[in-house]
């Protein structure tokens, strides 16, 4: 499918609760409706694009409050690329390397009000901090030094502190497998407070992580279609859901409880299709010398969950403070589904996107995601966003 004809996959609808649902809309209340408009205002990467527009494995994305719009690539290099609002490529900040300026990998990137950027390579344990003009400024190492990649950072608060998990995926911390019983095991995680400096600051509540299992001393195997947690950070408060039911929870810095986002869910089953379509993702994500007979193996031998998550481990907020929930998608399925929240709770419907779009910023009157077409070229394309009726 070509790029030119991904905005006909593109037109969504924002309805209210069908007659049958289980909570908001009643019958007879107006719809609730938003669409995309036909093409994207802004279309970059793909096939015959230029190296300054050609990407591989797109981070982040943002649209700055003049326009511009700010888009980190993974490796390959790991940079910050700086486009006009029309889509002409002004400048890169960033390299291979350690260096000032140079990263190992760009994991994570965050966004202050003042349209600063904040890359965390963690594999330097390292925060650099890029003024709105894209200079770069200062530079904050991690303070337990030997342990760079100790944490995950998923969000940042309005005192600049981080929102945080230990990165050992399932696991509550990183001590040696003492127990290898046979069957699923799914510990309490830590989500922490951290500052700048990788130094702990709180301990802000514990829910449950991964599903894995250990069945010997030294194997660990997360489930394939484990639930995975969701978390986002706004301000001086932070979401979070585990997965395996719908409902995302907002929490102070303390740790209370605000509010709860939740609609009806019934569990699917995890199918044999399901299975299959997981491990070609899985392989086809790997390296072509690493597509061997060994690793389809491996992945068929992966220990299943057998109901599908109810959520996926994306959050996102929008400016009028709806909560965006990207529902769990299987692999190869025609399309990627969020669901809207009012900031008060309620439901208020779902966008659809086509297969493998990544959504990294809604705005008041546009989204802005990346999308790989089909021959793997991914593109990052800005949509209007058009709002009609209540």
């Amino acid at each position: 499918m070509s790029h030119r004809y991904v905005t006909s996959l593109l037109l969504v609808a924002l309805t209210g609760l069908s007659r049958g649902s289980l909570a908001n809309g009643q019958a007879g209340e107006p719809q609730w409706t938003w669409r995309l408009a036909d093409r994207p205002r802004l279309d970059l990467g793909g096939e015959g694009a230029d190296s300054n527009t050609s990407f591989s494995r797109v981070q982040a994305a943002f649209r700055l409050r003049d326009g511009r719009i700010a888009i980190a690539e993974f490796s390959s290099p790991p940079a910050i690329r700086y486009f006009s609002a029309d889509g002409r490529f002004l400048m890169q900040v960033g390299r291979q390397g350690s260096g000032p300026g140079e990263f190992q990998a760009i994991a994570t990137v965050f966004r202050t009000p003042e349209d600063s950027l904040i890359v965390h390579d963690p594999w330097q344990g390292r925060l650099t901090y890029i003024t709105p003009a894209g200079m770069v400024g200062r530079q904050v190492r991690a303070a337990r030094t030997g342990a760079p990649m100790r944490h995950v950072l998923l969000g940042r608060f309005a005192d600049g502190s981080f929102l945080a998990r230990n990165n050992v995926m399932g696991r509550a911390d990183f001590g040696p497998l003492r127990n290898t019983r046979p069957g699923p095991r799914r510990d309490s995680i830590p989500w922490l407070r951290i500052g700048e400096d990788g130094s702990v600051l709180d301990t802000l509540v514990r829910a449950p992580g991964e599903v894995y299992d250990t069945p010997n001393a030294s194997t660990f195997r997360i489930f394939r279609f484990t639930p995975r947690p969701a978390a986002l950070a706004i301000g001086d408060r932070f979401y979070l859901g585990t997965g395996d039911q719908y409902r995302i929870t907002a929490f102070d810095l303390r740790g209370t409880v605000l509010r709860a986002f939740t609609k009806p869910s019934r569990p699917a089953k995890v199918t044999s299709a399901d299975l299959r379509a997981l491990e070609e993702e899985t392989l086809n994500a790997l390296p072509a010398s690493m597509q061997t007979a060994e690793a389809r193996t491996r992945s068929r031998d992966q220990p299943s969950m057998e109901t599908l998550p109810a959520h996926d481990r994306f959050l996102l907020r929008d400016p009028e403070g709806n909560l965006w929930v990207q529902d769990f998608t299987v692999p190869g399925a025609p399309r990627v589904t969020w669901s809207v929240f009012a900031e008060d709770g309620r439901f208020r419907g779902t966008v659809h996107f086509p297969s493998r779009f990544r959504l990294f910023e809604v705005g008041s009157d546009y989204v802005l995601g990346s999308w790989p077409d089909d021959d793997g070229a991914p593109h990052v394309q800005l949509i209007d966003l058009l709002k009609g009726g209540t």
